[in-house]
């Protein structure tokens, strides 16, 4: 009999510790929820006070700018593109160009591909004044390991030859 009794021991000492820890990962995972929640939150209304009437918001990362254009009341909803590692810049000045914007707000990392390729392209890129409140720690691991991102403003290349 004293076996059974320790198996039973045993098999509730394992069910107790299983439970505490995923007591405890499910708090830690709930206070991060929030804390990313509220990132989220918080570069939303950055983005969208950086973003003038007609304006539109290029982001070069597809989760990032499923997120920015889910959350919002409407404001961003129509005005954020969200631009693939494989897209060329070439497909971007066309569809500025079909948007007849003057001044194009843009959500990335900053020295990454979309960055370096608007530069190559002609335009005017000029990151926005001041600390970004996302990413506090300065360390990137704010918003779900977006928190580089960083506001750009960026001016389309002036079209030769028209008049």
């Amino acid at each position: 009999m004293p076996k059974e009794r320790t198996a039973t021991q045993t098999i509730a000492a394992v069910l107790l510790v299983v439970f505490l820890a995923g007591a405890v990962l499910g708090r830690v995972g709930y206070v991060e929820y929030y804390r990313q929640k509220n990132a989220l939150r918080v570069m939303r209304l950055a983005v969208e006070q950086s973003l003038a009437p007609g304006e539109v918001v290029v982001v070069d990362d597809h989760l990032l700018g499923w997120a920015l254009r889910r959350g919002s009341d409407g404001v961003l909803r129509q005005s954020v593109w969200s631009v693939g590692q494989n897209e060329p810049v070439s497909s971007l000045l066309a569809r500025l160009r079909q948007a007849k914007t003057n001044e194009v707000v843009v959500v990335a990392t900053p020295g990454g591909r979309l960055i370096r390729n608007l530069d190559a392209a002609g335009f005017s890129v000029a990151q926005e004044v001041g600390w970004v409140p996302w990413d506090l720690q300065g360390n990137g691991t704010a918003l779900l390991g977006c928190g580089k991102k960083r506001i750009f403003f960026a001016v389309p290349p002036k079209e030769t030859g028209r008049r």
